[in-house]
């Protein structure tokens, strides 16, 4: 029973750290670099109801994801927020914290 019980709070631990699905096949409609960070950000369904947003961030090569209780990060491109929606719609993974900053490749 503990081993079980050890088991699905290990597994429900590493969900809390895990990145977004890598599930787009797509062309990321936005590519932002500087230096060792890139950031790619995927549309879903464009232009409908159901159109979504899907983000990564890497640094050096390795996907950033976000730690237990990690909400933001200090990047190149400013404060990054993760969210995680659990909708196709909506926001998944990091974006700049203040919207009405414009992100310009470096």
């Amino acid at each position: 029973m503990k081993k079980l019980l050890f088991s699905i709070l290990a597994t429900g631990i590493m969900a809390l750290n895990a990145c977004p699905p890598k599930n787009i096949n797509a062309k990321p409609e936005e590519v932002h670099q500087k230096g060792e960070w890139l950031y790619k950000v995927w549309v879903v369904h464009k232009g409908t109801r159901s159109e979504g947003h899907y983000a990564h961030l890497y640094k050096n090569g390795e996907e950033v994801c976000p730690k237990n209780g990690q909400k933001e990060i200090i990047t190149p491109f400013g404060i990054m927020i993760y969210f995680n929606s659990k909708h196709v719609w909506g926001w998944h993974g990091w974006r700049v914290k203040s919207q009405k900053r414009v992100l310009i490749g470096g």
